[in-house]
C-alpha cells in the first residue's frame, strides 16, 4: 500500500450566524487544516465573484396540503404539548464563488475487512438489527395485482412490501437512517450499525458502524496515528456501472472541554466487493483535520468517473461555519482501493452533491445548496454547483451558475409528540436530499409553512429543476417549488429519488399532539399534478412511544436524515427507509421501517 504524503493548508472559518444545535455565535477564526494526497485542481474555472441578482420572481406552487393515508394512526388519548415551537435562526452565509480546490486524500494502513466477511450470520445477530423480521408485511391487493401483470402508471406509487429496520438500544440518537439497495440485497446504515437484508427482508449479517470504518483509539494514516474511536454520519450508496456499495462516514474524536482536545478527525470512504456488502475492501480516508474542526455531515455521491463527499466544518460549541467538497477518482478507487482526490475549500453551510442515478453529460456533478438571508423578504436562492473532470486526469473543474429565486425558505419548528412536553427536533433549512436523473434534479429539505386554516408546522420543501441543458452561465430552469403538508401533522427529514421514468418519491416522517412519530411516503408519476398524492403510513407496527431517551437532547435529536434508493432489478421500483417511535417499554427510543413500492402496477379496485 502506498505511503500517504501530508500537507497542511490555511482555511479560514468565516463570520457567521448558522449554528449546528439551535446556538448562536459568531466568530471568526483561522485553522490549518491538514489533507492526504494534496493536489491542487489544474484549472480553476470560477469566475470572479459573480453578484446574486433579482431575477424575476419563478412561479411558486405554494402550500400543498396531502391527504391522510387510509386508515392514518392516532394515539389515543393524548395530552398535547403546550411548548412553544422552537425553531433556528436563518443562515446569514453568503454566496460562495470557487475558491482554490487544495485536497485531500490517501489511505489507511489498517485492513480490518479486506478479504473477509464482517459482523456475525443473522442467528447470531446483535440487538440493533434484532427488529428486523424475515416475514415482511406484504400488500395483498397489490401482489395479486402483479401476479396478474398490469403495467399501468397511477399517480402515486404502490406499496409492494416492508419490514422492520435497525432499532435503538440504547447508544445513538439519532439514527441517521441511509438505505442502498443492490441486485440480491439491501444495506441500511445507521448511527451504531450496518445491517444486511434479503429483498424480501430476512436479516443476512448485522455489524458495527465502527467496525466496518476502523473507528478506535489507533487509526493508522500513513505513518501517523491518531485517536478517532467515535463513528456518525453514514451515507451509503449501490453503483449499478461497478455492482459495488459504496460508503461514507465521518470517523472522529469528541470535544473534551475539560482536556481540551478532541473534536476533529476524518472522513473516510468504504467500497464493498460486487454485490457483496457483507464483504468491504479496507476503508480509505479521504480528509482529515487536527485542529478542533469536524467534517460534519459527509453527503455522498458516486458518479461514472468520481466519488463526490461535501461536509460542514463544524468547530467546538456546535459551531458550523462553512463546507468544504472533496472529488475522489472512483476509477482508483475502485481498481486499487486508493484514494486520490482534490478538494474544494470554504464552500457553503449545507451543500450537497445530487446523486446521479444515470450520467449526466460530461460527467458532471451536481452540487446544491441554498442561500436564505432572504427569507424575511419572502425569497431566498437556490445555487448550484457543477463539477466536471477527475484528480487522476489533472482537469477537475467547478463553475457557479447564477442563483435560482425561489420562495422564501427558514428552519422547521420543532414537532410536538403524544403525552409529553418533549418536542423532536426537525433541522434546519439546508438541502436535505438531492437526486439526478436523464435531466431532472429534485431536490428536499425542512421548511416552515403554514397551510390557510392551520397552525404554523414543520413541512417538506420539494424543488425540481432541468439541469443538462445549462451551459454554466445561466440559471438552471425551475419546474417546481412547493412546500408539502400535512393536516394538523408535522413533516420532517425527507429524502428523494426516482425510477428509471423519472416518477418520485419522498421518504419522511411525521408526527403531532396526537400521533406518535411515523414513517410516511408521498410519490408522484413525472408530469403528474402534486394536488392528487396521497401520504402512505408504512411503519410495521403502529408507532406508539414518545421518543424521550434521557440522551437524545431537548429537543429530542432525530432524523438526521431519511432513506430513499432506486431498485437496479426493476426499474420502476423504489425502496425507502425512514425512523418512527419504537414501542420500546423503556427510555422512549426509535426504530426504522424498509419499504418496497413501484409504480409499475395499480391496486386494484
Amino acid at each position: 500500500m502506498e505511503t500517504a504524503t501530508t500537507a497542511a493548508a490555511e482555511t479560514t472559518i468565516p463570520a457567521t450566524t448558522k449554528t449546528y444545535g439551535r446556538r448562536m455565535t459568531r466568530r471568526r477564526s483561522t485553522q490549518p487544516t491538514q489533507y492526504l494526497s494534496f493536489r491542487w485542481a489544474s484549472t480553476r474555472m470560477a469566475s470572479a465573484r459573480r453578484a446574486l441578482t433579482a431575477p424575476r420572481a419563478p412561479r411558486s406552487d405554494g402550500v400543498v396540503v396531502v391527504p391522510d393515508p387510509v386508515g392514518s394512526r392516532t394515539a389515543p388519548s393524548a395530552s398535547p404539548s403546550s411548548d412553544p415551537p422552537v425553531t433556528d435562526p436563518p443562515s446569514s452565509a453568503a454566496p460562495t464563488d470557487d475558491p482554490t480546490p487544495g485536497t485531500a486524500a490517501a489511505s489507511t494502513s489498517q485492513d480490518p475487512t479486506a478479504g473477509s466477511a464482517l459482523g456475525s450470520a443473522a442467528a447470531a445477530a446483535p440487538a440493533p438489527c434484532a427488529g428486523q423480521s424475515a416475514n415482511p408485511v406484504p400488500n395483498a391487493q397489490l401482489q395479486t395485482a402483479l401476479a396478474s401483470g398490469g403495467g399501468f402508471h397511477g399517480t402515486n406509487a404502490n406499496n409492494v412490501t416492508f419490514f422492520a429496520g435497525a432499532q435503538d438500544i440504547g447508544q445513538n440518537s439519532p439514527p441517521d437512517t441511509q438505505l442502498a439497495v443492490g441486485y440480491s440485497l439491501v444495506v441500511e446504515m445507521v448511527n451504531n450499525e450496518v445491517c444486511v437484508y434479503t429483498r424480501d427482508g430476512a436479516l443476512v449479517q448485522s455489524t458495527p458502524l465502527g467496525q466496518l470504518f476502523g473507528a478506535s483509539h489507533a487509526v493508522r494514516v500513513g505513518t501517523k496515528t491518531f485517536d478517532w474511536p467515535d463513528i456518525t454520519d453514514p451515507k451509503v450508496e449501490f453503483d449499478q456501472a461497478t455492482g459495488q456499495f459504496f460508503a461514507s462516514a465521518m470517523v472522529f474524536k469528541s470535544w473534551d472541554a475539560k482536556k481540551h482536545v478532541g473534536n476533529d478527525g476524518s472522513v473516510m470512504l468504504a467500497v464493498s466487493y460486487p454485490d457483496d456488502p457483507t464483504r468491504w475492501h479496507s476503508p480509505q480516508v479521504l480528509a482529515y483535520n487536527t485542529s478542533h474542526v469536524l467534517f460534519d455531515q459527509p453527503k455522498l455521491a458516486v458518479s461514472d468517473d468520481k466519488v463526490t463527499v461535501t461536509v460542514d466544518t463544524c468547530g467546538t460549541g456546535g459551531n458550523c461555519a462553512a463546507g468544504a467538497t472533496f472529488v475522489a477518482d472512483k476509477g482508483e478507487l475502485v481498481k486499487s482501493n486508493h484514494v486520490d482526490a482534490v478538494g474544494f475549500g470554504n464552500d457553503a453551510y449545507g451543500t450537497i452533491p445530487a446523486i446521479p442515478l444515470t450520467p449526466a453529460p460530461a460527467s458532471r456533478q451536481y452540487l446544491y445548496h441554498y442561500h436564505v438571508a432572504f427569507g424575511g423578504l419572502g425569497f431566498s436562492y437556490l445555487q448550484e454547483q457543477i463539477i466536471t473532470g477527475i484528480p487522476s486526469r489533472h482537469n477537475v473543474h467547478r463553475v457557479n451558475p447564477p442563483a435560482n429565486r425561489i420562495s422564501g425558505i427558514s428552519d422547521p419548528p420543532a414537532a410536538a409528540q403524544p403525552g409529553t412536553k418533549i418536542k423532536l427536533d426537525t433541522g434546519d433549512d439546508k438541502v436535505e436530499s438531492a437526486v439526478y436523473e436523464g435531466g431532472i434534479v429534485w431536490l428536499s429539505s425542512g421548511d416552515s409553512c403554514q397551510a390557510k386554516g392551520q397552525k404554523r408546522s414543520s413541512c417538506l420543501r420539494l424543488i425540481q429543476l432541468g439541469v443538462d441543458s445549462s451551459d454554466g452561465q445561466h440559471a438552471p430552469r425551475k419546474t417546481y417549488d412547493l412546500d408539502l403538508t400535512r393536516r394538523g401533522l408535522n413533516s420532517f427529514y425527507p429524502a428523494v429519488t426516482m425510477d428509471a421514468a423519472r416518477d418520485l418519491i419522498v421518504s419522511y416522517s411525521v408526527s403531532s399532539d396526537t400521533v406518535y412519530a411515523t414513517p410516511e411516503e408521498v410519490s408522484l408519476v413525472q408530469g403528474a399534478n402534486f394536488a392528487n398524492v396521497v401520504a402512505e403510513d408504512w411503519s410495521v407496527t403502529q408507532p406508539d412511544g414518545s421518543i424521550t431517551c434521557s440522551f437524545c437532547g431537548k429537543p429530542n435529536r432525530f432524523g438526521d436524515y431519511s432513506g430513499a434508493a432506486p431498485d437496479p432489478v426493476n426499474p420502476e421500483d423504489v425502496w425507502v427507509a425512514a425512523e418512527w417511535g419504537s414501542p420500546s417499554p423503556t427510555d422512549g427510543r426509535w426504530a426504522t421501517s424498509i419499504g418496497h413500492f413501484t409504480f409499475g402496477t395499480p391496486i386494484p379496485t
